[in-house]
């Protein structure tokens, strides 16, 4: 069970002799001994400075003081209502103190922590009143780098500290193992979550108000609590491999299966301060550029099953075996149909999930005569999906080097546009604006924001999204690109 000051576990491959009787260099000079960490205090400038250099003879003209364990006080409590700065040494990342109980507990004139991220918590069990009455702490206080999985009390941790605002988090702030939390706020009346979540002062709060329940990720008044997130590795990187990707998603959704799902700031995708399927389908749309969403390009029926196959490209998002999809018609006398998916195939095989850039056929719970080329396959209430007579955009009109026209367009011009490869005729009723300035023509070669088509055509209407780039045509040829906006 031995273990160096600089992490090196004791290993049936080392000699185990005296080469290993020296302080822990880490990998380059394993040992398996470790400094004592200590506390030195300047009477002069009132700072109180944690090492663990093992140079504690150097620190003439200053008090030395030992480390507490358990709910046992620090041998600086005697200087406590003195101290006005706190200052953790580089030496002290090495450290691995056990208990935190009381350290910075009445240091009313405490203004300034230093170093608090060599700080290393990992074996701490006893956070009671670490920063009780720190009353002149003001502003920021940042534990994103704290690790609390073994931490069993926390007990007025942040009492009377009246003048901080806001507390940072991390990944490694967890409460699982927490049995004491009461008063861990109490009058902390400056304080304010990520999303809004105030703490109430000594007036105006009561006991539940300041307990353990709010020491987590503020999620709005649906989750309210008074931390702000901090992540320390990349959001949506649940794996933990420095990369988001589509394996982050496949670990999400085992954590979450699991039924014992750890709180991550990584994975907390939607910054609510719980882990649930939301954080899912929003990793899904981090990654894959937005909701499900594809073109149906052709429809068939398999002759052995019956059942119908829509087949297309993936634009956007992830589509998978039984997730709840709706196939919306360009046709208005078809209705919209809700159903789950059946089956997908890519390249002649099926597969359980296929994401944006796939050529798929997907096994739809829809009768053939109900799918035309041009519908949507999608989640149901897509927020990115416009479906309107009205299409709205940025117009660039080509000029006739580009295959385009010679002459600029009117009010009033007709012309057609191809969405999801269907033509829908329009004639344009607002030219927009050219360089911010309204215009009654366009030049070819120029670009107009805010142009306005209408869907002349009866019985059909085109689904459309914002970003989405489509040509418009006349007589045969592209003669711009009109990029939707709403």
């Amino acid at each position: 069970s031995l273990v160096g000051g600089g992490g090196t576990e004791w290993d049936s491959s080392y000699s185990n002799d005296i080469n290993q009787a020296i302080i822990d260099g880490g990998e380059m000079d394993p040992g398996y001994f470790s400094y004592k960490p200590y506390a030195a205090y300047d009477l002069t400038s009132n700072v109180l400075t944690l090492y663990n250099d093992g140079k504690r003879s150097e620190k003439t003209g200053k008090k030395l003081f030992e480390l507490n364990d358990g709910a046992n006080f620090p041998g600086w409590i005697e200087v406590s209502l003195y101290v006005t700065k706190v200052v953790f040494d580089e030496s002290f990342a090495s450290a691995r103190p056990t208990s935190t109980y009381c350290w910075f507990s009445e240091m009313y004139l405490l203004k300034e922590i230093e170093g608090l991220e060599y700080l290393n918590t990992s074996e701490v069990t006893n956070m009671e009143s670490m920063f009780g009455n720190a009353s002149s702490l003001e502003g920021t206080l940042d534990l994103s780098h704290f690790n609390t999985h073994k931490v069993t009390t926390m007990h007025i941790m942040f009492w009377n500290c009246k003048n901080i605002t806001t507390i940072y988090v991390g990944s490694g702030w967890n409460t699982l193992n927490v049995t004491d939390g009461l008063g861990m706020f109490y009058n902390c009346a400056k304080l304010v979550g990520g999303r809004g979540t105030a703490c109430p002062g000594d007036v105006d709060g009561e006991w539940d108000d300041w307990s353990i329940t709010y020491a987590h990720v503020d999620g709005g008044s649906n989750n309210p609590g008074y931390f702000t997130a901090k992540p320390l590795g990349i959001l949506g990187d649940v794996n933990g491999d420095e990369q988001v990707n589509v394996a982050d998603v496949t670990a999400l959704v085992n954590t979450l299966n699991s039924g014992n799902a750890e709180y991550t700031l990584e994975a907390d995708i939607d910054g609510d301060g719980s882990l649930t399927n939301i954080d899912v389908k929003a990793l899904v749309y981090k990654i894959l550029g937005g909701h499900a969403l594809m073109y149906v390009e052709d429809v068939f029926t398999l002759s052995s099953s019956g059942r119908t196959v829509a087949t297309g490209t993936i634009l956007k998002g992830m589509f998978s075996i039984g997730q709840p999809v709706v196939l919306r018609s360009i046709s208005d006398a078809i209705p919209d149909t809700e159903f789950d998916i059946i089956s997908i195939e890519k390249f002649r095989k099926l597969v359980d999930v296929a994401v944006a850039g796939d050529n798929v056929g997907i096994g739809v719970d829809v009768v053939k005569d109900n799918v035309k080329r041009g519908d949507v396959l999608t989640i149901k209430d897509n927020p990115d999906l416009l479906h309107s007579k009205t299409v709205k955009g940025t117009l660039y009109l080509l000029t006739k080097d580009e295959g385009g026209r010679h002459t600029p367009i009117f009010r009033n011009y007709n012309t057609t546009m191809s969405a999801g490869g269907v033509s829908f005729a329009l004639t344009c009723t607002n030219l927009g604006t050219v360089d911010g300035q309204a215009v009654e023509m366009i030049m070819p070669g120029s670009t107009s924001e805010n142009v306005v088509f209408e869907v002349t055509e009866d019985g059909k209407t085109p689904y459309v999204y914002p970003g989405q780039v489509v040509n418009l045509r006349e007589g045969g040829k592209t003669i711009g690109r009109l990029t939707i906006t709403e």
